[in-house]
């Protein structure tokens, strides 16, 4: 049995590092690319309510479905192919750039 490996674009180069935190995601089917934000002890996807551009956090490192605030993976710092970058629609992934670019999240 073999296993189809498909390539990963999401992260650019990891010459800057990549550093990780656990954090719990509100309920929902997350795609890793994520950009999610965070609004008063939530963490959600950007551009779901509240969530602006400016509240960004990290980029989620995996694929996950949470069903009751489980912990997934986000990065803090890295450099990321801004066309994997998720948003919700209505938000456009480049305007995270700015403030992204404060946080050492860089998006190309």
């Amino acid at each position: 049995m073999s296993k189809v490996i498909k390539p990963d674009n999401l992260i650019i180069d990891t010459g800057i590092g990549l550093v990780k935190k656990g954090v719990k995601l509100a309920a929902g089917t997350y795609k890793r690319g994520t950009a999610i934000g965070f609004v008063t002890d939530t963490y959600k996807m950007i551009g779901e309510e509240t969530f602006t551009v400016d509240t960004l956090e990290g980029i989620l490192a995996e694929d996950i479905t949470v069903t009751n605030d489980e912990i997934a993976i986000i990065y803090l710092t890295g450099q990321f192919n801004l066309s994997e970058i998720i948003v919700k629609s209505g938000t456009q992934a480049k305007d995270l750039i700015p403030h992204g670019r404060k946080l050492g999240i860089f998006l190309f």
